[in-house]
Protein backbone atom coordinates (compact mmCIF):
# COMPACT_ATOMS: atom_id res chain seq x y z
CA UNK A 1 0.00 0.00 0.00
CA UNK A 2 1.15 3.53 -1.06
CA UNK A 3 1.73 6.30 1.43
CA UNK A 4 -0.49 9.13 1.43
CA UNK A 5 -0.96 12.86 2.79
CA UNK A 6 -3.72 12.74 5.59
CA UNK A 7 -5.17 15.72 7.09
CA UNK A 8 -5.28 14.94 10.91
CA UNK A 9 -7.17 17.46 13.08
CA UNK A 10 -6.38 17.80 16.98
CA UNK A 11 -9.26 18.87 19.61
CA UNK A 12 -7.74 19.01 22.97
CA UNK A 13 -9.34 20.08 26.23
CA UNK A 14 -9.13 20.87 30.00
CA UNK A 15 -10.67 19.52 32.80
CA UNK A 16 -12.35 21.39 35.27
CA UNK A 17 -15.68 21.90 37.63
CA UNK A 18 -18.56 24.77 37.00
CA UNK A 19 -21.33 25.20 40.02
CA UNK A 20 -25.02 24.93 39.03
CA UNK A 21 -26.97 25.63 41.49
CA UNK A 22 -26.03 23.48 44.32
CA UNK A 23 -24.65 20.98 42.14
CA UNK A 24 -20.60 20.86 40.95
CA UNK A 25 -20.39 18.96 37.98
CA UNK A 26 -17.09 17.58 35.75
CA UNK A 27 -16.86 19.33 32.35
CA UNK A 28 -14.03 20.51 29.62
CA UNK A 29 -13.12 23.37 28.47
CA UNK A 30 -12.14 23.22 24.81
CA UNK A 31 -8.26 24.72 24.20
CA UNK A 32 -6.50 25.66 20.97
CA UNK A 33 -6.30 22.54 18.87
CA UNK A 34 -4.46 22.06 15.88
CA UNK A 35 -4.16 20.80 11.84
CA UNK A 36 -1.38 18.54 10.75
CA UNK A 37 -0.41 16.94 7.65
CA UNK A 38 1.14 13.72 8.16
CA UNK A 39 2.29 11.02 5.05
CA UNK A 40 1.11 7.16 6.03
CA UNK A 41 0.40 4.02 4.84
CA UNK A 42 -3.91 4.30 5.90
CA UNK A 43 -5.37 6.58 8.33
CA UNK A 44 -4.97 4.57 11.95
CA UNK A 45 -1.62 4.60 11.32
CA UNK A 46 -1.50 8.43 10.92
CA UNK A 47 -4.04 9.22 13.78
CA UNK A 48 -1.68 7.10 16.02
CA UNK A 49 1.51 8.76 15.29
CA UNK A 50 0.08 12.39 15.92
CA UNK A 51 -1.75 10.52 19.09
CA UNK A 52 0.89 9.40 20.78
CA UNK A 53 2.73 13.20 20.51
CA UNK A 54 -0.02 14.22 21.51
CA UNK A 55 0.41 12.17 24.89
CA UNK A 56 4.47 12.76 25.24
CA UNK A 57 3.24 16.56 25.05
CA UNK A 58 0.26 16.33 27.26
CA UNK A 59 -1.03 19.54 25.96
CA UNK A 60 -4.22 18.50 27.43
CA UNK A 61 -6.03 16.81 30.05
CA UNK A 62 -7.95 15.02 26.65
CA UNK A 63 -6.96 15.31 23.03
CA UNK A 64 -9.43 14.14 20.41
CA UNK A 65 -7.40 12.59 16.93
CA UNK A 66 -9.48 13.24 13.95
CA UNK A 67 -8.78 11.90 10.96
CA UNK A 68 -11.39 11.75 7.69
CA UNK A 69 -10.04 10.79 4.69
CA UNK A 70 -13.38 10.55 2.44
CA UNK A 71 -13.97 6.92 3.23
CA UNK A 72 -14.58 7.47 6.72
CA UNK A 73 -14.32 10.06 9.61
CA UNK A 74 -11.99 8.01 12.50
CA UNK A 75 -11.78 9.52 16.23
CA UNK A 76 -9.21 8.46 18.38
CA UNK A 77 -9.68 9.85 22.42
CA UNK A 78 -6.63 10.44 24.27
CA UNK A 79 -5.98 10.89 28.13
CA UNK A 80 -2.82 11.71 29.00
CA UNK A 81 -3.74 13.28 32.49
CA UNK A 82 -7.39 12.89 32.91
CA UNK A 83 -9.22 9.78 34.46
CA UNK A 84 -12.89 9.43 33.81
CA UNK A 85 -15.22 7.57 36.87
CA UNK A 86 -17.97 6.63 33.57
CA UNK A 87 -18.80 7.52 30.31
CA UNK A 88 -22.01 9.41 29.57
CA UNK A 89 -20.99 9.75 25.47
CA UNK A 90 -18.35 7.92 23.60
CA UNK A 91 -16.90 11.43 22.89
CA UNK A 92 -16.99 15.19 24.22
CA UNK A 93 -20.47 16.54 23.93
CA UNK A 94 -21.47 20.46 24.03
CA UNK A 95 -23.12 20.95 27.36
CA UNK A 96 -26.36 23.59 26.95
CA UNK A 97 -27.83 22.44 29.84
CA UNK A 98 -27.73 21.00 33.77
CA UNK A 99 -30.95 20.54 35.23
CA UNK A 100 -31.98 19.94 39.06
CA UNK A 101 -34.29 17.86 40.43
CA UNK A 102 -34.73 18.20 44.47
CA UNK A 103 -35.84 16.28 46.80
CA UNK A 104 -36.52 12.42 46.30
CA UNK A 105 -38.32 12.21 42.79
CA UNK A 106 -41.88 9.83 42.80
CA UNK A 107 -40.82 6.54 42.34
CA UNK A 108 -43.70 4.17 40.52
CA UNK A 109 -43.99 0.80 41.75
CA UNK A 110 -43.92 -1.65 38.92
CA UNK A 111 -47.03 -3.31 38.52
CA UNK A 112 -47.54 -6.33 37.28
CA UNK A 113 -49.71 -7.07 33.73
CA UNK A 114 -52.94 -6.79 33.71
CA UNK A 115 -52.76 -5.36 36.93
CA UNK A 116 -55.76 -2.77 38.83
CA UNK A 117 -53.20 -0.16 39.50
CA UNK A 118 -53.91 -0.68 43.28
CA UNK A 119 -51.37 0.00 45.48
CA UNK A 120 -51.37 -3.92 46.57
CA UNK A 121 -50.63 -5.03 43.51
CA UNK A 122 -47.49 -6.70 43.13
CA UNK A 123 -45.27 -7.11 40.08
CA UNK A 124 -43.11 -10.29 39.27
CA UNK A 125 -39.45 -9.87 40.57
CA UNK A 126 -36.99 -8.91 37.89
CA UNK A 127 -33.32 -8.26 38.08
CA UNK A 128 -32.57 -4.25 37.91
CA UNK A 129 -36.19 -3.48 37.80
CA UNK A 130 -36.29 -0.19 39.80
CA UNK A 131 -39.60 1.64 38.63
CA UNK A 132 -39.71 5.03 36.87
CA UNK A 133 -39.19 8.50 37.59
CA UNK A 134 -41.82 11.20 36.98
CA UNK A 135 -40.24 14.25 36.70
CA UNK A 136 -42.46 17.58 35.05
CA UNK A 137 -40.26 20.73 33.84
CA UNK A 138 -41.77 22.14 36.82
CA UNK A 139 -39.97 19.87 38.96
CA UNK A 140 -36.65 20.59 37.02
CA UNK A 141 -34.42 23.19 37.98
CA UNK A 142 -32.61 24.05 34.77
CA UNK A 143 -29.46 26.14 34.24
CA UNK A 144 -28.55 27.46 31.19
CA UNK A 145 -24.74 27.16 29.64
CA UNK A 146 -23.40 30.39 28.16
CA UNK A 147 -20.08 29.48 27.87
CA UNK A 148 -18.62 26.95 25.42
CA UNK A 149 -18.35 23.69 27.84
CA UNK A 150 -17.99 19.65 27.15
CA UNK A 151 -19.22 17.02 28.89
CA UNK A 152 -18.10 13.42 28.91
CA UNK A 153 -18.38 11.56 31.73
CA UNK A 154 -20.70 12.00 34.73
CA UNK A 155 -19.02 13.70 37.96
CA UNK A 156 -21.61 15.28 39.66
CA UNK A 157 -21.01 16.39 43.11
CA UNK A 158 -23.27 18.20 45.54
CA UNK A 159 -21.67 21.53 46.93
CA UNK A 160 -23.28 20.50 50.56
CA UNK A 161 -24.78 17.82 52.29
CA UNK A 162 -27.56 20.16 53.09
CA UNK A 163 -28.72 20.33 49.64
CA UNK A 164 -32.19 17.78 48.38
CA UNK A 165 -31.05 17.17 45.35
CA UNK A 166 -32.01 13.57 43.70
CA UNK A 167 -30.93 13.93 39.67
CA UNK A 168 -28.83 15.83 37.84
CA UNK A 169 -30.09 16.41 33.88
CA UNK A 170 -27.54 16.68 31.48
CA UNK A 171 -28.56 18.52 28.22
CA UNK A 172 -26.38 17.98 25.55
CA UNK A 173 -27.04 18.05 21.10
CA UNK A 174 -26.81 14.27 21.62
CA UNK A 175 -29.73 13.60 23.75
CA UNK A 176 -30.05 13.77 27.81
CA UNK A 177 -28.73 11.97 30.65
CA UNK A 178 -29.49 11.61 33.96
CA UNK A 179 -27.00 11.22 36.64
CA UNK A 180 -27.10 10.87 40.85
CA UNK A 181 -24.99 13.82 42.38
CA UNK A 182 -22.30 12.36 45.06
CA UNK A 183 -22.74 13.85 48.60
CA UNK A 184 -20.48 16.55 49.34
CA UNK A 185 -19.03 14.75 52.40
CA UNK A 186 -17.20 12.98 49.66
CA UNK A 187 -15.42 15.89 48.84
CA UNK A 188 -14.04 16.58 51.95
CA UNK A 189 -12.45 13.33 52.51
CA UNK A 190 -10.65 13.23 49.41
CA UNK A 191 -9.20 16.30 50.05
CA UNK A 192 -8.03 14.75 53.56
Amino acid sequence: MATRRLRVRVKRYRASTRAYGPVELGVLEPLEGREVEVTARDPLDAMLRVAEEEARGARGDYVEVIVDDGEARRILGVAPRYTWSRALYYRPERLLRVGIARGPPGIQEPRSPGGDGEAGSEAPEEAGSVGAVELGEGDIEWHRVDEELYVFEGKAQLLSDDEDVALVIIETPSGSRIVRPAPASLRRRRAS
